[in-house]
């Protein structure tokens, strides 16, 4: 059984997609940037914001930096209230815990914001590490945030077979396998596009809380 279960955030433990997308609406009115297709809008939900900016906009890094300051300029003021807890999750992390299993989040979410949004969601006390990526943009791989949290909980090489990451996009599926660490891949929101997780490579793919914890413990 697994002792370790790191956590994604947006997708995962709740349902952020208003939030998201009203600060990313913001970013690129202020841009100046047309609005996107709400197909291509959807894929911002999950990966570092640096990658989608560029690759969705086409903007240069300087665009980028000035795009991602704005989102977050929205997303700090009204955004990290646009959200709720994926349903059963609270149940679910329970289970866990009283289980005796440490949980831990690694988030592409800016650090202070995932640790605001676990708190006003009522999810952080079941978190011994909340890990997001850095304000400057520096290290903020999925495998960088990873990295973080081992340390954090003083974890080596070692302990990797005792460890299982919980996402609901690739970049989780592929930034744990440069740890040699599996990912349990999840549907509750849809945010991927069908088949990613399994292409990439996840153990399993499930579509609600129940069904997560009944496979982190069996």
């Amino acid at each position: 059984m697994y002792r370790y279960v790191f956590f994604d955030f947006d997708g995962t433990l709740t349902d952020s997609s208003e939030g998201i997308l009203h600060s990313l609406r913001y970013a690129l009115e202020k841009m100046g940037t047309p609005p996107l297709p709400p197909e291509t809008e959807k894929l911002f939900i999950g990966p570092p914001l640096q990658e989608s900016f560029a690759l969705h906009c086409g903007y240069t890094p300087e665009q980028v930096v000035q795009a991602i300051h704005l989102f977050r300029e929205y997303y700090c003021a009204k955004g990290i209230t646009e959200m709720a807890p994926i349903p059963g999750m609270e149940e679910a992390l329970r289970h866990l815990q009283d289980r005796g299993l440490l949980l831990a989040v690694t988030s592409s979410k800016e650090h202070n914001a995932c640790c605001q949004a676990m708190e006003n969601l009522g999810l952080a006390p079941f978190f011994a590490v909340i890990a997001g990526s850095e304000s400057d943009l520096s290290h903020n791989t999925k495998a960088d945030i990873i990295r973080s949290v081992m340390e954090q909980l003083h974890l080596t090489e070692e302990n990797v077979p005792e460890i299982l990451l919980v996402g609901d996009r690739k970049y989780d599926v592929i930034g744990a396998a440069q740890w040699g660490i599996p990912c349990l891949g999840v549907d509750f929101c849809g945010f991927a596009p069908e088949g990613e997780l399994t292409e990439a490579g996840a153990v399993a793919v499930v579509h609600t809380a129940e069904e997560m914890a009944d496979y982190i413990l069996a």
